[in-house]
């Protein structure tokens, strides 16, 4: 495997076509958004070279074999003095949930979990917004089988790794 340092460790297994992610930033706040590095060439459509999706501040929890990706409530607070309000808000507007990873290795409070998915998905809905007839567009999902992840952007003046 090759390693890809960072804030968030990856890791390409290029013979397997997998995605490693080394999660070992616990409850710490997070800043996760997506951009698209190449375009369709069609502004209308709105899926431009450079484009980034919404950011979203998350956090990593440990739960069980799970590691899952919470992004906090930051939108409904009760700012109050009085913890029955404080917990009718934290109750009536929770946390959202953005993927959820198993744990497939562990050193001491690090895991490593098979990201691959996570980096195919479809953040953008751009399957959804390729302007063609729903008919057509059907079959214009992310699919494992077809696609794959060498191709991985980071800060720039983060060293590579080997």
């Amino acid at each position: 495997m090759r390693k890809l340092d960072g804030f968030v460790p990856i890791y390409w297994e290029e013979s397997a076509g997998k995605m490693w992610m080394e999660i070992g930033r616990w409850n710490e706040e997070l800043l996760h958004y997506t951009s698209l590095p190449a375009g369709m060439g069609q502004n209308d459509v709105g899926l431009n070279r450079g484009d980034l999706s919404g950011e979203h501040v998350v956090v990593f929890k440990r739960v069980g074999p799970k590691v899952l990706m919470e992004e906090p409530n930051y939108r409904y607070r009760a700012v109050s003095d009085d913890a029955l309000e404080r917990k009718s808000v934290e109750d009536g507007y929770p946390t959202s949930i953005h993927w959820g990873f198993t744990v497939a290795a562990q050193t001491g409070s690090r895991v490593l979990v098979d990201a691959t998915e996570f980096f195919l998905s479809d953040w953008h809905g751009s399957s959804g917004r390729s302007g063609a007839p729903t008919r057509a567009r059907s079959d214009s999902t992310c699919r494992g089988a077809r696609s794959s992840c060498p191709a991985r952007r980071r800060f720039p003046g983060t060293p590579r790794s080997r």
